[in-house]
């Protein structure tokens, strides 16, 4: 029988130990902005036009019915089209490398560690490191910029509404006042919102 002392207990065994969720999949739940951070919104938007993204398989691990599965060291680069929060306007590009870390079979998704910059044409880019789920929302690391985004720090909010169609909600500290054509309202992210210059091709 096992003590009831911390020390004297009898430790899980290791795959109980390996299940552990020490990567949060709920605390963007109650995510607070930053303390006088500024605040832009985009979507990101994949019309597989751009080849993108590329998987790069680096094991050749199967399921039980002998298909490939992602595993653990895969790399994704990829880029994407950048839209002001509005649909209105294409900002620019995203571009991009994830490495997978794992398939979490509970929620039919995975989890990777990405860095990617999101270029705003002549205002300039943002760059961002940190965990992406393709499950649930998740909150990544503003790590710097150019442009008007220089000396940039803060977070962003990332939710993914289809697996070619993402928002950003970024918060920036430590730049001038953003232009007011960065700070619109957004339209609500759904899964089914559009581009503007999509509606007429649509």
């Amino acid at each position: 029988m096992a003590s009831s002392g911390i020390l004297g207990s009898t430790p899980p065994p290791p795959q109980q130990q390996l299940q552990k969720p020490y990567f949060a999949t709920t605390y963007t739940d109650n995510f607070d902005s930053p303390h006088g951070a500024q605040k832009l919104c985009v979507y990101e938007i994949n019309d597989l036009d751009r080849q993108s993204p590329k998987l790069l398989v680096n094991s050749n691990n199967t399921n039980v019915a002998g298909k490939r599965v992602k595993s653990l060291g895969d790399l994704l680069p990829y880029t994407n089209k950048l839209y002001d929060g509005t649909l209105k306007e294409r900002l620019g590009i995203t571009a991009g490398m994830c490495i997978m870390i794992e398939y979490v079979p509970e929620f039919d998704g995975d989890r990777y560690e990405c860095q990617f910059s999101a270029y705003f044409g002549e205002y300039g880019h943002i760059s961002v490191q940190g965990p992406y789920t393709s499950y649930c929302d998740c909150v990544m690391a503003v790590t710097g910029g150019t442009g008007i985004f220089t000396g940039a720090r803060g977070v962003v909010k990332c939710k993914t509404l289809l697996p070619t169609k993402l928002f950003y909600e970024f918060h920036l500290l430590d730049i001038h006042k953003l232009p007011a054509k960065l700070t619109q309202t957004p339209v609500p992210p759904t899964p089914d919102v559009i581009p503007e210059d999509h509606k007429s091709t649509s």
